[in-house]
């Protein structure tokens, strides 16, 4: 038994142990919580980038739709290859409407991304017969994934090539694998630029 001088009583060493949390404890028991958070935190964020790329899978091919709709009659664009047709083709509505920013401007599914279209020529020679589909400025992470999910069973038949950086990724043997993608995309460390080439016929 200890005396207590603050009180005048008595009491047992056991008492004044359950008297409250030490400093270890505490300690522990924020760690703990810490943990958790960041583990939810990494969770959420796993779970935001793949609704990000879903999202920028399905908009490709609503744009590739919608171009090949608008020229349905053509086989070739208006203008030479490698110019860019942004502006134009948001005045056309080809992109979905949640995405355009201004009358030149086409944000993508990522922070700070955007979007941009440019005429191109196929690998046969034609001007104008193909269009590339580019996102600006997005994660590494999501340059893997795209490179990866889009170029899978569920591709557009009418995709002829996939690039970052204006490097080709997996030499366009589609689907590109994860080791392919992963070393391409991670040439634009911190972010990157994937691009996705199509034939205007869809075939």
């Amino acid at each position: 038994m200890v005396e207590d001088t603050t009180q005048g009583v008595v009491v047992s060493e056991e008492e004044k142990k359950r008297r409250g949390f030490t400093l270890t404890e505490i300690a522990i028991v924020l760690g703990i919580i810490g943990l958790i958070l960041g583990a939810i935190w990494v969770a959420a964020g796993a779970v935001y980038q793949n609704l990000r790329v879903s999202k920028a899978e399905t908009e490709l091919l609503q744009i590739t739709q919608g171009i090949r709709s608008l020229y349905g009659t053509q086989t070739t664009f208006d203008t030479a290859a490698h110019l860019l047709e942004t502006q134009g083709l948001i005045a056309a509505k080809v992109f979905p409407s949640d995405a355009v920013q201004n009358a030149t401007t086409v944000n993508g599914p990522w922070g700070g991304s955007t979007m941009n279209i440019y005429s191109q020529t196929d690998p046969a020679g034609v001007t104008g017969d193909s269009f590339s589909v580019e996102f600006d400025n997005i994660p590494v992470s999501a340059c893997i994934a795209l490179a990866t999910g889009a170029t899978g069973s569920g591709r557009d038949q009418g995709l002829i090539g996939v690039a970052n950086q204006n490097d080709t990724i997996g030499n366009n043997v589609f689907p590109i694998n994860v080791v392919a993608a992963t070393q391409q995309c991670q040439e634009g460390t911190p972010t990157s630029t994937i691009s996705f080439t199509f034939t205007l016929r869809g075939d």
